[in-house]
Protein backbone atom coordinates (compact mmCIF):
# COMPACT_ATOMS: atom_id res chain seq x y z
CA UNK A 1 0.00 0.00 0.00
CA UNK A 2 2.46 2.23 0.99
CA UNK A 3 4.66 1.71 -2.36
CA UNK A 4 1.39 2.63 -4.13
CA UNK A 5 0.48 5.43 -2.29
CA UNK A 6 4.20 7.02 -3.12
CA UNK A 7 4.10 5.92 -6.69
CA UNK A 8 0.22 8.06 -6.80
CA UNK A 9 2.55 11.09 -5.79
CA UNK A 10 1.21 10.80 -2.33
CA UNK A 11 3.76 12.66 0.59
CA UNK A 12 2.10 11.50 3.74
CA UNK A 13 -0.54 8.97 4.42
CA UNK A 14 -1.94 7.06 7.54
CA UNK A 15 -3.36 3.51 7.99
CA UNK A 16 -6.80 3.14 8.76
CA UNK A 17 -7.89 2.91 12.13
CA UNK A 18 -5.77 5.94 12.92
CA UNK A 19 -3.37 6.29 15.45
CA UNK A 20 -3.85 9.79 17.51
CA UNK A 21 -0.40 10.21 18.07
CA UNK A 22 0.13 9.62 13.76
CA UNK A 23 -2.71 11.90 13.03
CA UNK A 24 -0.95 15.09 15.17
CA UNK A 25 2.59 14.39 14.18
CA UNK A 26 1.54 14.64 10.23
CA UNK A 27 -0.64 17.52 11.12
CA UNK A 28 2.24 19.34 12.84
CA UNK A 29 4.33 19.03 10.02
CA UNK A 30 1.69 20.51 8.10
CA UNK A 31 -0.17 22.90 9.37
CA UNK A 32 0.73 26.08 11.09
CA UNK A 33 -0.23 27.51 14.44
CA UNK A 34 -1.90 23.92 15.39
CA UNK A 35 -3.06 23.60 18.45
CA UNK A 36 -1.27 21.12 20.84
CA UNK A 37 -3.24 20.44 23.78
CA UNK A 38 -7.12 19.99 24.03
CA UNK A 39 -7.32 23.28 26.43
CA UNK A 40 -5.96 25.33 23.02
CA UNK A 41 -8.33 23.62 20.50
CA UNK A 42 -11.87 25.42 19.84
CA UNK A 43 -14.63 23.21 21.16
CA UNK A 44 -16.68 23.68 18.13
CA UNK A 45 -19.81 22.31 20.08
CA UNK A 46 -19.41 25.12 23.18
CA UNK A 47 -19.18 27.61 20.16
CA UNK A 48 -22.40 27.53 19.02
CA UNK A 49 -22.73 29.46 15.89
CA UNK A 50 -26.16 31.85 16.31
CA UNK A 51 -28.02 31.02 13.42
CA UNK A 52 -29.58 33.88 11.48
CA UNK A 53 -33.45 35.03 12.23
CA UNK A 54 -34.60 34.82 9.03
CA UNK A 55 -32.76 32.88 5.89
CA UNK A 56 -30.94 35.77 4.13
CA UNK A 57 -31.20 33.99 1.00
CA UNK A 58 -35.19 34.24 1.52
CA UNK A 59 -35.11 37.98 2.51
CA UNK A 60 -33.30 38.89 -0.64
CA UNK A 61 -35.52 37.03 -2.69
CA UNK A 62 -38.62 39.04 -1.00
CA UNK A 63 -36.58 42.35 -1.54
CA UNK A 64 -35.86 41.65 -5.38
CA UNK A 65 -39.66 41.27 -5.78
CA UNK A 66 -40.78 43.98 -3.95
CA UNK A 67 -38.16 46.37 -5.41
CA UNK A 68 -39.32 49.53 -6.80
CA UNK A 69 -42.62 48.92 -4.57
CA UNK A 70 -43.97 50.40 -1.86
CA UNK A 71 -44.26 47.25 0.06
CA UNK A 72 -42.44 46.48 2.75
CA UNK A 73 -41.67 42.88 3.18
CA UNK A 74 -41.70 42.67 6.97
CA UNK A 75 -44.67 44.53 8.40
CA UNK A 76 -46.59 42.91 4.78
CA UNK A 77 -45.04 39.74 4.94
CA UNK A 78 -42.94 38.40 7.57
CA UNK A 79 -44.76 39.89 10.79
CA UNK A 80 -48.32 38.80 9.99
CA UNK A 81 -46.83 35.11 9.45
CA UNK A 82 -45.26 35.50 13.26
CA UNK A 83 -48.62 36.61 14.10
CA UNK A 84 -50.10 33.67 12.86
CA UNK A 85 -47.41 31.51 14.02
CA UNK A 86 -47.88 32.59 17.47
CA UNK A 87 -51.62 31.71 17.79
CA UNK A 88 -51.50 28.57 15.94
CA UNK A 89 -48.68 27.99 18.74
CA UNK A 90 -51.83 28.99 21.31
CA UNK A 91 -53.74 26.50 19.76
CA UNK A 92 -51.32 23.16 19.72
CA UNK A 93 -50.67 24.19 23.22
CA UNK A 94 -54.43 23.45 23.62
CA UNK A 95 -54.32 20.26 21.48
CA UNK A 96 -50.83 18.67 23.13
CA UNK A 97 -53.12 19.36 26.84
CA UNK A 98 -56.21 17.28 25.23
CA UNK A 99 -54.45 15.03 23.39
CA UNK A 100 -55.47 15.65 20.35
CA UNK A 101 -53.06 14.72 17.91
CA UNK A 102 -55.37 15.54 14.38
CA UNK A 103 -55.32 19.88 15.92
CA UNK A 104 -51.61 19.32 16.70
CA UNK A 105 -50.56 17.58 12.94
CA UNK A 106 -52.82 20.20 10.89
CA UNK A 107 -51.37 23.54 12.88
CA UNK A 108 -47.91 22.48 12.94
CA UNK A 109 -48.18 21.39 9.13
CA UNK A 110 -49.48 24.94 8.70
CA UNK A 111 -46.16 26.48 10.93
CA UNK A 112 -44.06 24.59 8.87
CA UNK A 113 -44.90 25.97 5.64
CA UNK A 114 -45.78 29.34 6.99
CA UNK A 115 -41.95 29.44 8.46
CA UNK A 116 -40.56 27.93 5.59
CA UNK A 117 -42.06 30.81 3.51
CA UNK A 118 -40.31 33.58 5.25
CA UNK A 119 -36.90 31.49 5.51
CA UNK A 120 -37.55 31.03 10.08
CA UNK A 121 -35.91 27.55 9.40
CA UNK A 122 -35.62 26.20 13.02
CA UNK A 123 -39.03 27.02 13.38
CA UNK A 124 -39.95 25.27 10.47
CA UNK A 125 -37.43 22.48 11.59
CA UNK A 126 -39.18 22.18 15.00
CA UNK A 127 -42.99 22.10 12.94
CA UNK A 128 -42.07 19.41 11.06
CA UNK A 129 -41.01 17.26 13.66
CA UNK A 130 -44.50 17.89 15.93
CA UNK A 131 -45.84 17.47 12.85
CA UNK A 132 -44.57 13.82 11.89
CA UNK A 133 -44.99 12.46 15.28
CA UNK A 134 -48.42 13.98 15.39
CA UNK A 135 -49.53 12.72 12.26
CA UNK A 136 -47.74 9.42 12.77
CA UNK A 137 -49.40 9.04 16.22
CA UNK A 138 -46.29 8.12 18.06
CA UNK A 139 -45.63 11.13 19.76
CA UNK A 140 -46.49 11.47 23.57
CA UNK A 141 -47.45 14.44 25.53
CA UNK A 142 -43.92 15.25 27.27
CA UNK A 143 -42.77 15.29 23.47
CA UNK A 144 -45.11 17.30 22.50
CA UNK A 145 -44.48 19.46 25.07
CA UNK A 146 -41.04 19.91 23.93
CA UNK A 147 -41.39 20.71 20.90
CA UNK A 148 -44.06 23.32 21.89
CA UNK A 149 -41.03 25.14 24.01
CA UNK A 150 -38.68 24.75 21.27
CA UNK A 151 -41.06 26.66 19.09
CA UNK A 152 -42.19 28.99 21.11
CA UNK A 153 -38.48 29.77 21.85
CA UNK A 154 -37.49 29.80 18.98
CA UNK A 155 -40.54 32.36 17.75
CA UNK A 156 -39.09 34.83 20.56
CA UNK A 157 -35.67 34.49 19.40
CA UNK A 158 -37.07 35.37 15.53
CA UNK A 159 -38.88 38.21 16.64
CA UNK A 160 -36.47 39.45 19.34
CA UNK A 161 -33.59 39.50 16.36
CA UNK A 162 -35.80 41.00 13.92
CA UNK A 163 -36.51 43.80 16.49
CA UNK A 164 -32.79 44.82 17.40
CA UNK A 165 -32.41 44.86 13.56
CA UNK A 166 -35.04 48.03 13.99
CA UNK A 167 -37.84 45.66 11.93
CA UNK A 168 -39.86 46.48 14.31
CA UNK A 169 -43.76 45.02 14.33
CA UNK A 170 -45.92 47.19 12.58
CA UNK A 171 -48.44 49.32 14.81
CA UNK A 172 -52.07 48.53 14.79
Amino acid sequence: VEQTMRDAGVDEFLMLPLQARSLKDVLERYCVDLPLTPQDAVDVEATPVEEPALDPKVIATFEQLTEGSDVDIYSHMIWPALDDIRNRLRTIAEGVEKKDLPAVYHEAHTIKGSSGYIGATKLQQYAAGLEKGAKEGSIEQPEMREYLSKLEDDLARVVSALEKEGKAPPKG
